[in-house]
């Protein structure tokens, strides 16, 4: 995934600081909106809406780099995880029951052992 070119201006910067708050509270919907510009602002920050004020454009560059920034951090996550059974190739206790692990086992050796066969 490529990282958006998503770059604030000064201007930009400033209105995040100073309103940013309000921006996350009204989006969360922590306030309420109660003009209609609020509520535009509320239909923009669910998509619903073309962003129009330079409030509505600012916060909306937020949200899209706020998503790439989380979705970088589930794949680092996800790829750093590997597989949870497996710690350098045996399977956790308790993911098998002996018996199973008898089994797979064996199915490991008879098919080791009709390869080497036919070789």
């Amino acid at each position: 995934m490529e990282p958006p070119a998503i770059v604030f201006t000064d201007e930009e910067r400033a209105l995040l600081k100073k309103y940013g708050n309000f921006y996350q509270s009204l989006d969360s919907g922590k306030i309420k909106p109660t003009t209609e510009a609020q509520h535009h602002f509320f239909s923009v920050c669910r998509w619903q809406a073309a962003a129009e004020t330079e409030h509505e454009k600012v916060w909306t560059k937020h949200k899209r780099l706020e998503s790439y920034e989380q979705q970088k951090r589930y794949n680092k996550k996800e790829s750093e995880s590997g597989i949870p059974e497996y710690e350098e190739g045996t399977p956790r206790p308790g993911w098998f029951t002996d018996e199973d692990w008898e089994k797979m086992r064996a199915a490991d050796y008879a098919d080791m052992k009709s390869r080497s066969s036919s070789s």
